[in-house]
């Protein structure tokens, strides 16, 4: 239905040589949920999980508000990913602003890191 959109990507990449490294392959489940609440506001979800080593990669949730003039999201990510080169998870805390015929902004903040900002 038009209220509810779900996707899902699986992923296998074989190990390769390349030179005197040999790259490890992978699996991996990505998996994605969008809920329109109503004609404005929207929730969304998503998982990435690597299936070789059971463990998760990267989820994200955010709220999303939008009209004929502005949109606006409100989010949270954390990305597990960086812990395999030993640098601990990644969390983030987005806001955006859209508006439509001008243009938006965004502003990103790594909990516990620096603060990005983008056009």
């Amino acid at each position: 239905p038009e209220w509810l959109r779900a996707n899902i990507a699986y992923v296998e990449v074989e190990a390769e040589a390349q030179g005197p490294e040999t790259s490890s392959s992978a699996e991996q489940l990505d998996a994605g949920l969008s809920y329109q609440v109503n004609d404005r506001w929207r929730l969304t979800g998503r998982h990435r999980r690597d299936l070789n080593d059971d463990r998760s990669l990267l989820w994200s949730a955010s709220v999303a508000y939008a009209d004929e003039c502005i949109s606006v999201d409100l989010g949270f990510s954390r990305d597990f990913a960086s812990q395999a080169d030993g640098g601990g998870r990644d969390d983030t805390l987005f806001f955006r602003v859209n508006f439509k015929h001008l243009g938006g902004l965004g502003v990103s903040q790594g909990v516990g890191g620096e603060q990005t900002n983008q056009q």
